[in-house]
C-alpha cells in the first residue's frame, strides 16, 4: 500500500487503485501520522489536532473510533492494511516502508541527483521526483498547524529541486525549450534568484541577449521594490557576463554542430531535431513546399493543437538546402503568460519534473503513474470554476515590433547594433539597424520560420513586410491562427487528420485514416500492451471523430490508453478538460493541456468576438448564416455585426465552415464547443441563448416544410438535413419550458422524417414531448398524435390501428383546423395501407380527399388520388388504377413535388407490370429509383430496389434480382422500415424457390407469416401463405400445400384481392393434381384464369411459371381432352362455385387458418 503528500492526501493499494477514505477526521488522523514519518504521536496530541478547543466528551474513545474506522478502511482495500496503523504504549503510528510514502521516495530520488555528475542521470532522476507531486503538498489540510511545517519543507524541496533541474538541463543544451517553462516559473516564484539565473541563461543560449537583460531588469527592480535589497553577486556577475557576451559554455551552444538528428555541418539553422514521424499531413507537407516555391510569404493557419507548427518545422527541414544563409525557427509565444486555466492552477501547481512542467495532474493520479483521473480518493477537493482568474489579451507580455527584430536577429546569431531612431520607439523603419542587419543576413537566400503569431499578428506583420521589402532572398514561413493579412501572403489552412470512415470499426478501416495512425502510434508508444484489433477498433475510431481529429488532442488521449483503456476513454470524452489535463513535458505549458490549447486563442479574441463564440455553441451541428444572426445577436452584439464576427472567428480558426448544397454553414469543432459552452454558462448567457436557437429552429422548419411539398423539395431537404441535429435539440429544449413551441416544432419536421425514412427518430421524438406533458388538452397534441401513430403504423409496431386511427381522428373534434384534420386523415390512411389495413385505409382517403377537395388544396388532393391509385392495386381494379394514378401524376407534375410524381407513378408501374408490359414497368422503376435516390428518400428507395429486383427475377436473372432485393431489405432494416424489409424479403424468398432453394425460401418466410399476422396485415400473408403452399408441392406434401393455400385464399379475400384469389386458385390446382385428382385441378385452374381475365389481368407470360407445371402434370395424366372439358367448365364458375365442384370447402381456409398456422409454424 502507498500513501501519498506530494498533492491532496492520497492512499493506493499495491494495485494502483486508489482507497476511499470517507470521513474527514479519519483522513485527518492518517495526515497527523504521516507528516511524523513513521514516529508515534501521543494520544493526547491526535485528539488536540483532531478536535482542539471542541473535544468530545471522551476523546480516548473517540480517537479508538476514529483509529479503528481508518484500519477498517484500510482492510476493506487490501487484506493486511490495518497493519499500517501501529499503537503503542507512546501512542499510534504509520508503519510504512520508505518508498511507500511519496515524500520518502521524492526526498531519496532528490539525494541520488545530488550525488551524480553525470547531467543527464540528474535529469532523469529529478524528472522522476517531480513526477510524484499531484499539487501543492497536503493541499486539503494546508490550514491544519501540524500540517504547516511538512508543508513549507516539502514546498521548499520541490522548487530546489526544478532549480537543480533547469540547471542539469541546461548542461545537456536543453535552453530552447526550457524558456517557456522557466518563464511561467519564475512568474510564480519572481524572487528566486536560482531560476532567473536559470531563464537568463537558457535565453542568451538561445541567441536572446536583448530579452535576457530585460528580464534581469525586471528582477533587480522588484527585488529593490519589494525587500530593499540587490540581486546577489552571481546573479549580478551572470548579467554583467551577459553583457560582455561572455557566459561561460556559451560558445558550444549557440550553433550546434552535427549530431544524430540534427542538421549536417555546415547548414545555418536551429529547428529543433525531431523525435517522432509527422503522420497523415503528406499532402499539406508537398502543398506548403509548393507555395513557397512560388511565394515569398507563405501562413499555415489553423486551430490550435493542429499541428501548424509541427508541419512547418517539417517543410522547413525539407528545404534548408536551398536557403544558404540559413533556416531559423523564431518562436514567438515564449513570452506570453499563463494561460487561463495554467493560471487556475497556480495555487495547485508547480512546475512539474520534466521538460515542459506540468505537474496538474488529477488529485486521484497514482505515484509515478500518469494521471488517470480516476477514482475518489481522500484527497477530493471541491470543483471549481474553470475560469476563475482571467487574463485579458493586453495582459499578455506582448512585443513590440522592434523587440521581434532584434529577436529575430538574436535567433540568426546577430549582434545587438545601437539604434539610431528613438531608444523608445515600437514602429522601426527601413532603416533601423536591426532591420538592415537581418536584410544583409538573409540576402543569400534566408527562410524565416515565424512561429505562433497571433497574439501579435499586427506587429508581425509589420515586420515581416519591413524584411520583405528589403530581403529579396527572404522567404518567410509563419505559423498562425489568422493570416497576417499582407499582400502576397499566400494561405494554407492546415486541416484536423482525415478521420475513420463513417461507420468504420474495423481494424483496417480506422487504420487507413491519419487520425487512426496518429493515436495508434502514440498509444503503442505510451502503452507497450496496445495494438489495434476488432475489440477496440470502434473505440478508437469515436475517439478520432469525437475529438474532430486533433492531433494535440488525439496525443493527449493516447497518453491515457496505459492508464483508462480505449473504452473508458470514450466514456470519459464528455469530460475531456479534465480527462486531458495533463500532457507531455516537453512542450510549452499553452500545449500541454486541452483546455490551455483554446485559452490560448480564448484570449485573442475581442468582447463581441467572444459572446458571439460562446453563443455559437449551443448549436448541435454548424448553423446557416441566417439562423447563426440570430442566435448570436442579443446583448452587446447587433444582428448586423455577426457576420463580419464569424468572419473574424474563421480567420482566428476558432469557427469552421462547411460548404454544401445550402450554402456555408459556420460550426465548431467539438472541443471547442464544449470550451465555449462553459463560457456561455459561465457569462449566464445559456438560458436566454438557447431559447433564441429554439425560435430561430422553428422560424426556420416552417418555413421550410409547405417548400418540401413543391418544386424546391431537394434544396430544402437538405435544409432539414443540415439543420436535423440543432432541430433535435430544439425540440428537446422546448419541451423543458414551452410545450407549443415543442409541437410547433414536431409539426413542422414531421413530413421530413417521413421523407427521410427517419420514422423511428420521429416517433421517440413526439413520445419525449408527450410524455413530458401528459395533460396536454386533446386539441393540443392532435397533429403530434396522429404523427405518432402514423410512424409507427408505419414501422410495423401498431396493434389496433384503425381503431386508433378513429380515436386521433375525434382529438380534431371541435377544433377549427380543416386542414390539419384532413392531413391527419390522409397520413393515417397512407400509414394503414402500408400495413395492409386496406378497408380503414381507404375510408380515411376519402374522407381526406373530400376535405382537401372542399378547402382548395391541391397537394393534398394529389396525395389523396395516389392513395387511391394503390387501393385500386389491392383491388385489381386496372381502370381505377390508371385513371386516379395519371391524375395525380398530373397534378404532382404541376405542382413540381417529385416524391409525389414517384408516388402517382408508382400505381402506374403496377398497373404495366399487371397486364405484362415489363419495358413500361422497368421503365418507372429506374425513373423512380433515381428521384428516390437524388431526393434521398429512403423509403422509397427500398420500394424500387425491390421492384427492379422483381423485375429481374421475371426476367430470369435471378443474380441481379437477389442483389436489388439484399440492398432492399438492408436499407429497411438500417430504417426500421418492417412493411419495406417484408416487400424485399418476398422477392428474395420467390427467387430462392424458383431456383429450386427451397429450404432458404421457407426460413426467409416463416418469420415473416407471424409479423403479417400479429399486425393484421392480409395481402401479405396471403402472398406467404401461396409461396409456403407451393413449397409444400414441391415437396410432394399435398395435404399441407391445400392447407396453405386455403389459408392464402381467406387472406385475399379479406381484402377483396382478385388476383389474390386467383393465386390461391392456382396454388389448389397444384395440391389436387399432387393428388392425382386432375380434372378437379383443371377445374381450379380454369376458375383462375377467368377470375383474372375479368379485371383484363390474365397472367402475363413471365408469371406463368407455376400454372404451367401444374397444367402439365395434370395434362399428362388426365389426358389433353379431359383436362380441356374441366378446364373450360371451371372458367364458367366463380371462385366459391369452383370449390365447391372440386370438394374443397371455402370454409376449410377458416376454420383451420389459425390452427394450420400453429400445427405447421409453431412459435
Amino acid at each position: 500500500m502507498r500513501f501519498g503528500v506530494l498533492g491532496p492526501l492520497m492512499i493506493w493499494t499495491s494495485a494502483g487503485l486508489p482507497v476511499e477514505v470517507p470521513e474527514t477526521k479519519v483522513r485527518l488522523l492518517l495526515a497527523a501520522l504521516l507528516v511524523r514519518a513513521g514516529e508515534p504521536v501521543s494520544r493526547d496530541r491526535l485528539a488536540e489536532e483532531l478536535w482542539d478547543s471542541r473535544r468530545p466528551a471522551n476523546p480516548a474513545g473517540a480517537l479508538h473510533r476514529k483509529v479503528w474506522q481508518l484500519r477498517r478502511a484500510l482492510e476493506s482495500a487490501e487484506p493486511g492494511g490495518r497493519d499500517h496503523v501501529v499503537s503503542g504504549p507512546a501512542g499510534y503510528r504509520l508503519h510504512a516502508e520508505p518508498d511507500e510514502v511519496d515524500a520518502n521516495r521524492f526526498q531519496r530520488l532528490l539525494a541520488d541527483s545530488a550525488r551524480t555528475d553525470d547531467a543527464s542521470v540528474a535529469a532523469e532522476l529529478l524528472t522522476e521526483a517531480l513526477s510524484l507531486w499531484r499539487g501543492p503538498a497536503l493541499s486539503d489540510f494546508a490550514d491544519e498547524e501540524f500540517a504547516r511545517p511538512t508543508i513549507t519543507r516539502l514546498d521548499e524541496q520541490r522548487l530546489t529541486a526544478l532549480e537543480d533541474l533547469a540547471e542539469a538541463r541546461l548542461k545537456l543544451g536543453e535552453h530552447g525549450s526550457l524558456i517557456g517553462e522557466l518563464s511561467d516559473v519564475s512568474e510564480r516564484h519572481p524572487l528566486r534568484e536560482r531560476l532567473i539565473s536559470a531563464l537568463l541563461r537558457a535565453l542568451y543560449f538561445g541567441g536572446r541577449q536583448a530579452e535576457a537583460l530585460e528580464v534581469y531588469r525586471r528582477f533587480h527592480d522588484r527585488m529593490r521594490a519589494e525587500l530593499g535589497l540587490n540581486p546577489g553577486p552571481e546573479l549580478v556577475a551572470l548579467h554583467q557576463a551577459i553583457l560582455r557576451r561572455e557566459v561561460p559554455g556559451a560558445s558550444d551552444r549557440r550553433e550546434p554542430t552535427s549530431t544524430a538528428g540534427l542538421p549536417a555541418a555546415g547548414t545555418r539553422t536551429n529547428l529543433p531535431a525531431t523525435r517522432t514521424d509527422l503522420i497523415g499531413r503528406s499532402a499539406e507537407l508537398d502543398q506548403a513546399s509548393a507555395l513557397l516555391e512560388s511565394s515569398r510569404l507563405v501562413t499555415l493557419t489553423g486551430p490550435g493543437g493542429v499541428g501548424k507548427t509541427r508541419l512547418a518545422i517539417e517543410v522547413a527541414r525539407g528545404l534548408d538546402a536551398r536557403f544558404p544563409a540559413g533556416v531559423w525557427l523564431v518562436e514567438l509565444a515564449d513570452r506570453s503568460r499563463p494561460t487561463t486555466a495554467t493560471a487556475d492552477r497556480a495555487a495547485h501547481r508547480t512546475m512539474s519534473a520534466g521538460p515542459g512542467g506540468d505537474v496538474s495532474k488529477p488529485d486521484t493520479a497514482s505515484p509515478g503513474a500518469p494521471a488517470d483521473g480516476t477514482g475518489a480518493g481522500v484527497g477530493a477537493g471541491q470543483t471549481q470554476s474553470p475560469f476563475a482568474s482571467k487574463h485579458a489579451a493586453s495582459a499578455r507580455l506582448r512585443r513590440t515590433s522592434t523587440e521581434i527584430l532584434r529577436l529575430i536577429a538574436a535567433t540568426m546569431g546577430l549582434r545587438d547594433e545601437p539604434d539610431t531612431e528613438r531608444p523608445d520607439t515600437q514602429t522601426p523603419g527601413h532603416h533601423h539597424p536591426t532591420v538592415q542587419q537581418v536584410i544583409r543576413a538573409s540576402g543569400r537566400r534566408a527562410l524565416l520560420l515565424l512561429d505562433n503569431c497571433e497574439h501579435q499578428v499586427e506587429e508581425v506583420a509589420e515586420v515581416a513586410g519591413l524584411l520583405l521589402d528589403g530581403a529579396p532572398g527572404l522567404r518567410i514561413l509563419a505559423t498562425s491562427q489568422e493570416p497576417l493579412g499582407l499582400m502576397g501572403e499566400a494561405l494554407l489552412s492546415v486541416p484536423p487528420l482525415d478521420l475513420p470512415p463513417p461507420g468504420a470499426v474495423d481494424a483496417a478501416g480506422v487504420a487507413a485514416s491519419g487520425a487512426g495512425r496518429l493515436f495508434i502510434a502514440r498509444a503503442t508508444a505510451s502503452s507497450a500492451g496496445f495494438t489495434l484489433n476488432a475489440r477496440n477498433a470502434a473505440d478508437v475510431a469515436t475517439l478520432c471523430r469525437r475529438l474532430d481529429g486533433i492531433p494535440l488532442a488525439l496525443e493527449l488521449a493516447a497518453n491515457r490508453v496505459r492508464s483508462l483503456g480505449t473504452r473508458e476513454l470514450v466514456d470519459r470524452l464528455d469530460d475531456r478538460f479534465a480527462l486531458f489535463s495533463g500532457g507531455r513535458r516537453d512542450v510549452p505549458a499553452r500545449q500541454q493541456t486541452l483546455r490551455a490549447v483554446i485559452d490560448w486563442s480564448w484570449e485573442l479574441l475581442t468582447d463581441p468576438e467572444r459572446r458571439v463564440l460562446r453563443r455559437l455553441s449551443v448549436q448541435a451541428d454548424g448553423y446557416g448564416l441566417e439562423t447563426a444572426v440570430a442566435v448570436c445577436s442579443g446583448p452587446g452584439v447587433d444582428a448586423g455585426e455577426v457576420p463580419t464576427l464569424l468572419a473574424r472567428l474563421v480567420d482566428r480558426s476558432l469557427v469552421v465552415t462547411v460548404d454544401d448544397e445550402t450554402g456555408r454553414r459556420f460550426r465548431l469543432l467539438e472541443s471547442v464547443a464544449d470550451y465555449s459552452a462553459a463560457r456561455l454558462d459561465e457569462a449566464d448567457e445559456t438560458v436566454p441563448t438557447q431559447r433564441r436557437h429554439d425560435r430561430s429552429l422553428l422560424a426556420l422548419a416552417e418555413q421550410a416544410d409547405p417548400l418540401l411539398r413543391g418544386p424546391d423539395q431537394l434544396y430544402n431537404l437538405r435544409r432539414f438535413d443540415a439543420e436535423a441535429a440543432n432541430l433535435r435539440s430544439a425540440i428537446s429544449g422546448a419541451t423543458g419550458y414551452d410545450v407549443r413551441l415543442a409541437l410547433r416544432l414536431v409539426d413542422a419536421t414531421a413530413w421530413y422524417w417521413v421523407l427521410r425514412g427517419r420514422l423511428r427518430e420521429g416517433v421517440e421524438t413526439i413520445n419525449a414531448v408527450l410524455a413530458a406533458w401528459p395533460r396536454l388538452p386533446a386539441a393540443h397534441r392532435a397533429r403530434a398524435e396522429s404523427w405518432r401513430l402514423g410512424l409507427e403504423i408505419m414501422l410495423g409496431q401498431s396493434a389496433d390501428s384503425a381503431l386508433r386511427c378513429r380515436e386521433i381522428v375525434d382529438l380534431f373534434d371541435g377544433e377549427d383546423d380543416p386542414g390539419g384534420l384532413a392531413r391527419a386523415e390522409w397520413f393515417l390512411g397512407h400509414a394503414l395501407y402500408s400495413a395492409g389495413s386496406q378497408s380503414e385505409s381507404e375510408e380515411l382517403t376519402a374522407r381526406s380527399l373530400t376535405r382537401f377537395t372542399r378547402i382548395g388544396d391541391r397537394w393534398g388532393v394529389a396525395a389523396a388520388l395516389a392513395s387511391h391509385a394503390s387501393h385500386a392495386i389491392g383491388r385489381s381494379d386496372l381502370a381505377g388504377m390508371r385513371r386516379d394514378g395519371e391524375r395525380s401524376a398530373e397534378l404532382f407534375r404541376t405542382l413540381g413535388d417529385r416524391w409525389g410524381m414517384f408516388q402517382a407513378t408508382n400505381a402506374l408501374r403496377s398497373h404495366a407490370e399487371i397486364i405484362g408490359d415489363y419495358s413500361t414497368a422497368q421503365r418507372h422503376d429506374r425513373e423512380g429509383l433515381a428521384v428516390a435516390e437524388e431526393l434521398g428518400l429512403t423509403i422509397e428507395t427500398v420500394g424500387s430496389l425491390s421492384r427492379l429486383g422483381r423485375s429481374a427475377l421475371l426476367a430470369g436473372d435471378h443474380a441481379s434480382a437477389d442483389e436489388f432485393h439484399e440492398r432492399a431489405r438492408a436499407l429497411a432494416a438500417e430504417r426500421g422500415s418492417q412493411p419495406s424489409e417484408l416487400f424485399a424479403v418476398l422477392g428474395l424468398a420467390l427467387s430462392a424457390r424458383r431456383q429450386g432453394r427451397h429450404d432458404d425460401a421457407e426460413s426467409l418466410l416463416r418469420p415473416w407469416l407471424s409479423w403479417c399476422l400479429a399486425v393484421d396485415w392480409m395481402p401479405g400473408a396471403a402472398l406467404i401463405y401461396a409461396e409456403l403452399g407451393f413449397i409444400a408441392e414441391h415437396r410432394e406434401d399435398a395435404h399441407r400445400a391445400c392447407l396453405m393455400h386455403l389459408d392464402s385464399l381467406a387472406a385475399a379475400r379479406a381484402t377483396d384481392d382478385t388476383r389474390g384469389v386467383a393465386l390461391a386458385l392456382e396454388g389448389l390446382a397444384g395440391a389436387r393434381a399432387l393428388q392425382g385428382r386432375n380434372e378437379d385441378a383443371a377445374c381450379l385452374l380454369g376458375a383462375a384464369a377467368s377470375n383474372r381475365e375479368s379485371i383484363g389481368a390474365p397472367l402475363p407470360p413471365a408469371e406463368r411459371h407455376d400454372v404451367e407445371r401444374i397444367t402439365r402434370r395434370a395434362r399428362s395424366t388426365a389426358g389433353d381432352e379431359v383436362f380441356d372439358v374441366a378446364f373450360d367448365a371451371g372458367s364458367r364458375l366463380s371462385p366459391t362455385e369452383s370449390l365447391h365442384q372440386t370438394g374443397l370447402d371455402v370454409g376449410c381456409g377458416e376454420t383451420n387458418r389459425a390452427s394450420a398456422h400453429a400445427r405447421e409454424y409453431p412459435s
